[in-house]
Formats: C-alpha cells, structure tokens, sequence
C-alpha cells in the first residue's frame, strides 16, 4: 500500500470511549517527601495559557480528557481547537459508539488530519453519525476511512458539500457490497490523494471521475471488479485527464494491453515515484521493464507481485 501523507502526530482517543473505566495508578508511598519552599510551591498553573497549551499539546486524547478533570483552567485548556487537528481512532474502532465520535467532533473545529479506518464493522457507529461527525470538521485536508462499513453514498455526498478543501481520501475496501455514488467527490476539486482499491466502481463512473480531478498525483485502483474496458481507464489517464502523477495501483489491472501501459509510461513515466503492476499477468514482465527503465527515471518503488519472470 502507497502510504505517502502519513498522519503524523497522531492523536488516539479511548479515555472517551464510553464506559471506559480509568486505569489505576500504582502510587509508591515510600517515595521520601520533599519540603517545598513557600517560593517554589507556585504550581504548573502559574504558567501563561501559551505555554500551558504547548505542554497540553504532547498528550494524547486519552490524556487530554484526563486533563480536564484537574481544576477549571485545564478544563478550559484542553478544550483548545489547536490541540485537535490530527486525530487518529483506528486503534479503537471495536470500542467507539455514535456518542463517542459525535462528542469527539464537537471539539475538532480546526481538524486537519483524520484516520476513521475499521470503524463501524462491530455496527457500533451508524451512517447518520459519520455525517454528523463530517459537517462538524470542514476544514480537514485528510481522511482515511478504510474498511468502514457504514460508508455509504450519504457520506460521499457530505464531504462533497461540507469537506471541499480535502486532499487525501482514502474510501478503500468500503463497498461492503453495496454500490457507493462517487460522482459526488468530482467536488473534490483540490483532491491530490485517491485511494479507491476493492470499491465497486464502474468504468463510465471512474472515467467521468478521471475527467474532473485535474490534481490527482496518486492513484489507487487496485481490484477493479466492475470495471470491464481498463484499456480506456488508462488511456483516459494517459491523455492527461489527471495531473502530473507521483504513484498510481493497478493491482489486479489483468485486462490492460502492453501497448497501452506503455503508452501511459511513457506520457507519465518522468513524474512516477510509485507503480503498482501486480497480478497485471497480460503484460509481459521481460516486455515492461525495459519501457519502465528507460521512461521511469524518478521511479522508487516498483511492485510486481506474481510475475514469476522476476
């Protein structure tokens, strides 16, 4: 899996889980007391807000939640929008209900950064409550939801009227059997990042998606199940209907001719880092790599899973 825009400083949440019992801590009473001087007894709270968000910003959520619990002005800290922006709850998906990511949300207003992947396979979180949790964030540039089986059409729709400054979004592994409306992310005008492996998408759908995402630098396809005439994805892709690509997936691509993978490499070979040809078994391994080593110069990683000439 392509994994460039990793969230990063990740924020985690099970203190607010609800139910969760707080942990116990083991106090060491034979630790000797220190007399403190009536000079040094001022407490951390003396400290101005500025530095005390600062502090507050290297704890998790789980941390954070505790904080609010010490006295009234770390109440009113933790509450700080700053210290919400990127937030990753993959960790917790068997233990998150609807209450919890609704109360999440109410402090997200400046969230950028958002990883809700899994969530919902235990039919703890509803489709309502995503939408919900996604009006409450419209300044998020980033959004992993894969294998969330709650994602329907609704929510499409919804980032598509409240989210339009997103750049990465990952709808992987999210069909769940059911046939998504992708029609709605063509308001993704500023998409950079699409990662739409194992979804059920048909080639008239991608290719009228292909047509209004001008920015697309990656692109993940891979097990494209409805999609009959790939040839005509890529020779969409090849005549410019993206941008300048960094690294596209064609998992399981096992329809594309030779001819048109190499014409597409050789429009967009100069700008590819990442390329993804495996189960691709009607190209020819020994026919490809000379057109990838003369056309890809810039290429990092190449992934050729299941062709045994390797």
């Amino acid at each position: 899996r392509f994994e460039q825009y990793k969230i990063s400083n990740e924020i985690t949440s099970k203190n607010l889980v609800k139910h969760t019992r707080d942990d116990i801590i083991d106090i060491d009473y034979s630790s000797p007391i220190v007399s403190v001087s009536s000079d040094e007894s001022q407490g951390i709270d003396s400290l101005p807000s500025e530095i005390l968000i600062k502090i507050l910003g290297f704890l998790d959520i789980d941390d954070l939640s505790r904080a609010t619990r010490i006295n009234k002005l770390f109440y009113n800290l933790s509450k700080d929008p700053g210290l919400y922006t990127c937030i990753n709850l993959r960790p917790f998906y068997r233990f998150l209900v609807d209450e919890s990511i609704i109360h999440i949300s109410k402090k997200c207003a400046a969230l950028q950064k958002l990883d809700l992947s899994w969530l919902g396979s235990n039919n703890q979180i509803s489709t309502p409550a995503l939408c919900t949790f996604l009006r409450n964030v419209p300044n998020i540039t980033e959004l992993r939801v894969s294998s969330c089986q709650m994602l329907a059409s609704s929510v499409l729709e919804t980032l598509a009227i409240y989210c339009s400054n997103l750049k990465l979004l990952d709808i992987s592994y999210c069909s769940n059997g059911l046939h998504l409306c992708v029609s709605w992310l063509t308001n993704l005008k500023r998409l950079k990042y699409l990662d739409m492996a194992h979804t059920l998408i048909t080639t008239s759908e991608l290719l009228c998606l292909l047509d209004k995402m001008k920015n697309l630098e990656w692109l993940l396809l891979g097990s494209p199940s409805l999609i009959a005439d790939q040839d005509a994805v890529i020779s969409s892709i090849t005549d410019n209907s993206c941008g300048p690509l960094k690294g596209i997936e064609l998992w399981y691509w096992d329809k594309i001719s030779f001819s048109c993978i190499s014409q597409f490499l050789y429009c967009h070979g100069r700008t590819l880092v990442q390329l993804d040809l495996g189960w691709c078994l009607n190209i020819g391994v020994n026919d490809i790599l000379p057109n990838v080593a003369s056309a890809c110069p810039n290429l990092v990683v190449l992934l050729l899973t299941a062709h045994h000439e390797t």
